[in-house]
């Protein structure tokens, strides 16, 4: 038996050293790849893109029946720009189909099995294979280079993150974790702390833990910073803030980089392809990682739009063996850049991202929740297909939920109400009413948004402050 344990432990230490050496080769080239012309990253993309194709066909029911369905075969795919040649994917034909995406006789305990609503409101289990997040890991170099160069200090740094346990960045990194090993004295010295705890206890963190970077989802981050502003509890201030996921308000934007004087780095990534651009030291628009994706921006015909056009974003991820998207439609609004970004990268940026507009949350007791929080609550409730939570004062809100084919309408609004009515306090003055519909309405882009808030009390703009706090 001791034997036995013994051998488990010597292979768990021999994989996670392959994949520590694999995720480093590759990482070998993160500090020029940037820089490269742009024609030897395309032939990078073009190579990636054929071998995902090739594989596709082998293993993924879907895209083998759809190119069998075209005509098409795996040497008409010489470049990233011949992917127009398959169908455009919806968030719909991955929820209601998963195991159509995924490849054939893949092991899914080998894999991370990430689930996300995004923007089109619908449930989906995305899985990455550890050859895909190794390489994601290898490729988040580059933004680490752009948040080392706001620290000042060497490539290790002190961050603190403020991540719902569960959500998608914790998942990831605790795969990476089992996946490679990294001596503790070259790793982050990082802290994670969670959006569901008070303002008040992760404003505390900030100041007690003195992070060089303070990283975590945009809205909950501007929320988190103006309290402690308004509050005048914030003691100390980080070197820069490091933000995506959803979006920050202008206005708090405007406190956390012109008032604090907190540099402000983005980046765009989603549970369907972890690594797609990120904002470098100019901060104005998203490089694209041509060497992780393929993306496109298509009109409402599915046409390619050029630079200077908004349209709908289009992406392929080129890494992930496991659940294969290509021509997936992330339900999110871009606009290519015109010309090239004064830092030098070579890599295209994406001038305009309009991407997830969920909002804040106010709870009966004044402290604010996410929608990363609200969520994944929501959808625990059993028969629960689709929900949005609609908010229209601190004390009245609506949920309306979409039921699973079979399930009780009044059992599924029951208990959504009941989950809803905990997240916001559970209050005497508290009305919730939750509705069952047949489907959630969108917005003009298409998106159906998960949280919705009125209730102004949760993002109060400068100009209705009385007193600058400076």
């Amino acid at each position: 038996m001791v034997t036995a344990r013994a051998g488990e432990v010597t292979t768990a230490l021999a994989a996670r050293l392959a994949g520590t050496a694999f995720a480093a080769w590759h990482q070998r080239r993160e500090g020029s790849l940037p820089w490269w012309p742009v024609e030897r990253v395309q032939a990078l993309q073009d190579g990636r893109t054929r071998a995902i194709v090739a594989h596709a066909y082998r293993h993924v029911p879907f895209y083998r029946e759809c190119m069998d369905a075209l005509g098409l075969r795996v040497a008409d795919f010489h470049t990233a720009a011949d992917l127009v040649r398959l169908p455009l994917v919806t968030s719909a034909d991955l929820a209601a189909s998963p195991e159509r995406f995924q490849a054939a006789r893949m092991d899914r305990r080998t894999c991370l099995d990430l689930v996300t609503t995004g923007t089109s409101g619908l449930h989906k289990h995305i899985l990455h294979d550890r050859s895909g997040l190794l390489l994601a890991l290898a490729a988040g170099a580059r933004q680490r280079s752009v948040l080392t160069t706001f620290v000042g200090h060497g490539g290790r740094y002190r961050e603190l993150v403020i991540q719902r346990p569960g959500s998608t960045t914790p998942l990831v990194r605790a795969a990476l974790e089992r996946a490679t090993w990294v001596p503790r004295r070259l790793d982050l010295e990082r802290v994670v702390m969670s959006p569901e705890e008070p303002l008040a206890k992760n404003i505390a963190a900030i100041n007690t833990l003195r992070p060089d970077v303070v990283s975590g989802f945009s809205a909950y981050l501007g929320a988190l910073f103006r309290w402690g502003w308004e509050h005048r509890a914030l003691e100390h201030h980080p070197a820069v803030v490091s933000h995506g996921g959803d979006t920050m308000s202008p206005v708090d934007a405007e406190l956390i980089s012109g008032r604090l004087g907190i540099p402000l780095v983005a980046s765009y990534q989603a549970c369907e392809a972890l690594r797609i651009a990120f904002q470098c030291e100019e901060r104005v628009g998203y490089h694209l990682s041509l060497d992780c994706v393929v993306l496109r921006l298509v009109d409402a015909a599915g046409n390619d739009v050029g630079p200077g056009r908004s349209g709908d974003v289009v992406v392929s991820n080129l890494h992930n063996r496991a659940t294969v998207l290509l021509n997936y439609c992330l339900g999110d609004r871009a606009r290519l850049a015109t010309a090239p970004c004064r830092c030098g990268r070579s890599l295209p940026c994406l001038e305009a991202l309009e991407g997830r507009v969920e909002d804040l949350l106010l709870r009966s007791d004044g402290e604010i929740v996410h929608e990363s929080v609200v969520l994944p609550a929501l959808y625990r409730v059993a028969g629960l297909h689709q929900v949005q939570v609609e908010q229209l004062t601190q004390f009245e809100a609506v949920v309306r939920v979409v039921c699973a084919s079979g399930a009780s309408a009044a059992t599924v609004t029951a208990g959504a109400g009941a989950a809803l009515r905990r997240l916001l306090g559970d209050h005497p003055r508290l009305e919730v009413r939750a509705e069952a519909v047949e489907r959630l309405a969108a917005t003009p882009g298409g998106k159906v948004r998960g949280v919705i808030s009125h209730c102004h009390g949760a993002a109060p703009t400068l100009a209705e402050r009385k007193n600058d706090r400076g």
